[in-house]
């Protein structure tokens, strides 16, 4: 999987092309491009920066200048996606939406998964935000965690979110993920929820807070050497 978003530049002409956004690959194959025609890989990524790769029998520095072109007439992430709005997969079309913000939180869209089983709503959960009123929190991947646990992780689930024994195919819940990374609510209360090895969230939550513990006192050691 690559960034998001990716694209095809050409050294010959001011040229862009898509047709998924996070692959290289699938976008190289279904359009048929090749290096020898001078197709090169390009990253517009979220926090603005371009980058248009290039071989190195290709003009010096060819690169840098597309991606100034490119950033110049699209200085904004939004504006580079609005042009990709109806030429790209299925599930790129979603993600761009989702990215803007005008992916309705009760599309079916947010199921539409690539060929390993990631769907839409894991790739923006593991991301982003998911948007105000999104409700498929259960929607999984093949290795069995769902939506939530990664929104979980990364501390993003909305303050009313209170599926927290929802768990993946070894009982690990959303609850776990939460607290294996100091991101549980002030108001939790279901410590003794436990996978199925027995690991309580109350045992995640202490790890984590060992792990952290360790780390400081690690980074003091070296401050003081």
């Amino acid at each position: 999987m690559c960034q998001f978003a990716s694209f095809f530049w050409s050294v010959h002409k001011e040229s862009i092309r898509f047709w998924d956004l996070i692959s290289h690959s699938n976008t190289e194959e279904h359009l048929g491009l090749h290096d020898d025609d001078g197709w090169r890989e390009g990253h517009y990524l979220p926090n603005g920066s371009v980058e248009c790769r290039q071989l190195p029998e290709d003009m010096p520095n060819i690169g840098r200048a597309a991606a100034e072109v490119l950033k110049e007439k699209h200085p904004e992430l939004e504006s580079f996606l609005e042009t990709a709005l109806g030429k790209v997969a299925p599930m790129s079309e979603a993600l761009a939406l989702a990215y803007m913000g005008r992916l309705d939180p009760d599309s079916p869209d947010w199921e539409l998964s690539d060929e390993y089983g990631g769907t839409v709503a894991r790739f923006v959960a593991n991301r982003w935000r998911l948007p105000s009123g999104f409700s498929r929190w259960d929607l999984s991947t093949p290795c069995g965690a769902t939506v939530a646990h990664y929104a979980a992780y990364r501390g993003v689930l909305p303050e009313t979110f209170d599926q927290w024994p929802l768990a993946d195919q070894h009982g690990w819940t959303v609850a776990h993920s939460a607290a294996r990374a100091g991101k549980l609510p002030a108001s939790f209360d279901q410590w003794d929820l436990a996978d199925e090895k027995g690991e309580t969230v109350r045992m995640a939550a202490q790890r984590y807070e060992q792990q952290l513990a360790d780390r400081n006192a690690s980074l003091q050691q070296e401050g003081q050497e």
